[in-house]
C-alpha cells in the first residue's frame, strides 16, 4: 500500500480494533487479527520488517497472559468445567496454581488476543505510510504538539529499518545482536525526525484545517459517546424528545462525514489525492461499523453475551473487508514496494 492516505488506513484500523476492544469476544478478536495480518501481509513494502519486533512483542504478552493464568486467573474465575489442575502452592491467603476452569482459559486468550491486535495495529499503520505523514496528519489536529508523537513514531519506522539491514547482513554471513539493531533503530528515527522538523514549515497545514479536523473528531466522539452510553444526552430536553436526539446524531455524522472527507481530499499537503484503494479502505471500515451497530437485529449481539456464541455477522465482514480491499482493482500498484530499496515517497 505504497500511496494508500494515511487517514483512510488510520480509520479502517481504528475501526477493527475499537470493534475488536468493544466486542470483547474471543471469535471477534481472532477475526479482528486475521483482518489485520491479511492486509498487511500482502502491503509489503520497505517498512514490512516491522512485524520482526512486532512479532516478538505479541510472542512476549501471550506468555505474559499464559503466567497470569497459571498464576492468578485460573482459580479466582470459577466458570466453566475445569480444563486441567496445576500443582498449587500457597502463600498465607494467595494462591498459585490450581485448578484452572474453561472461562479463565478463554478471557486470558481473548485479552492476550486483544493485546496482539493493538501491537498489530500499530505495525499495519507503520507498515502502509512512512513517519513523516503520520506526523503530517497529527498536525491537522495538534499543530506543533505534534513533536510530541514524532519521537515514538520516527523510533518505530526506524527499527524497521534497522531490523531490515539486520536480516540482509545475516543473509550475506554477517551477525548482529538485537541491541546493536535497536540502538541504530534509535538513531535513525532520531535523524527521521530532524528531517521532518526541518521541512514542517513547509507542509504545515492551513488553519482551517485544524479547525476541521478537530470540530469533526469531537463530532466522532459525540456519536460514540452516545452509542456506548445508554441514556446519555448532551442536554436534558433531548431525553424528553427522542427526535432531538437522533436530529444530534445525525448532524454530528454529517458534520463528521464532511469533515473526514475534506481532509483527506484536499488536507494533507504533500500526500496525494484519494485512490481506489482509499475507497475500499473506507467502505471496510464504515461495514465493520454498520455490522456493530446492527449487532442486535443480525444476532450478533446474543452471541457476545456468551463465550459459546459466535458472531458469524461481525467477523464475516471484518474478514470480508480485508478481502475486498486486497482483491480491489486500484490496489494492484499500491501494495508492492521493493523490500530493498527505498519508497521514493521517503527521503531517509
Amino acid at each position: 500500500m505504497k500511496r494508500v492516505h494515511p487517514l483512510t488506513a488510520l480509520l479502517w484500523v481504528v475501526s477493527v480494533v475499537a470493534v475488536v476492544w468493544v466486542a470483547d469476544h474471543i471469535v471477534v478478536s481472532l477475526a479482528g487479527l486475521v483482518t489485520l495480518c491479511a492486509v498487511a501481509i500482502v502491503a509489503g513494502g520497505p517498512r514490512r520488517s516491522v512485524w520482526i519486533p512486532a512479532g516478538e512483542v505479541c510472542g512476549a504478552l501471550v506468555v505474559l497472559w499464559l503466567l497470569l493464568l497459571v498464576s492468578a486467573l485460573g482459580h479466582s474465575i470459577t466458570t466453566g468445567a475445569v480444563v486441567v489442575t496445576l500443582p498449587s502452592i500457597g502463600f498465607g491467603s494467595q494462591q498459585i496454581g490450581g485448578p484452572v476452569h474453561t472461562g479463565a482459559a478463554i478471557g486470558a486468550a481473548n485479552h492476550a488476543v486483544q493485546a496482539c491486535v493493538a501491537v498489530t495495529a500499530g505495525a499495519t499503520l507503520v507498515q502502509l505510510r512512512p513517519a513523516r505523514n503520520w506526523l503530517d496528519l497529527g498536525m491537522c489536529w495538534l499543530g506543533r504538539g505534534a513533536r510530541i508523537i514524532a519521537p515514538g513514531v520516527c523510533v518505530a519506522e526506524g527499527i524497521a529499518l534497522a531490523v531490515a539491514d539486520r536480516a540482509r547482513l545475516r543473509r550475506g554471513g554477517l551477525r548482529t545482536s538485537r541491541l546493536d539493531a535497536l540502538l541504530d533503530g534509535i538513531d535513525r528515527g532520531r535523524q527521521i525526525e530532524s528531517g521532518w522538523e526541518e521541512a514542517r514549515l513547509a507542509r504545515s497545514p492551513r488553519p482551517w484545517v485544524r479547525v476541521l479536523a478537530v470540530t469533526a473528531t469531537l463530532a466522532v466522539m459525540l456519536v460514540c459517546i452516545r452509542q456506548t452510553m445508554t441514556g446519555w444526552t448532551l442536554w436534558h430536553t433531548a431525553a424528553l424528545d427522542p427526535w432531538r436526539d437522533r436530529a444530534l446524531m445525525v448532524a454530528a455524522g454529517l458534520w463528521a462525514a464532511t469533515g473526514l472527507v475534506v481532509l483527506m481530499v484536499r488536507g494533507l499537503p504533500g500526500v496525494g489525492r484519494l485512490r481506489l484503494v482509499d475507497v475500499s479502505l473506507i467502505l471496510a471500515a464504515i461495514a465493520t461499523a454498520v455490522a456493530w451497530l446492527l449487532r442486535d437485529r443480525t444476532g450478533d449481539g446474543p452471541a457476545l453475551t456468551s463465550t459459546a456464541g459466535t458472531p458469524v455477522v461481525m467477523c464475516a465482514v471484518m474478514v470480508a473487508g480485508a478481502a475486498y480491499v486486497w482483491t480491489s482493482p486500484g490496489s494492484a500498484g499500491c501494495w508492492t514496494t521493493s523490500l530493498s530499496a527505498p519508497s521514493p515517497e521517503s527521503p531517509w
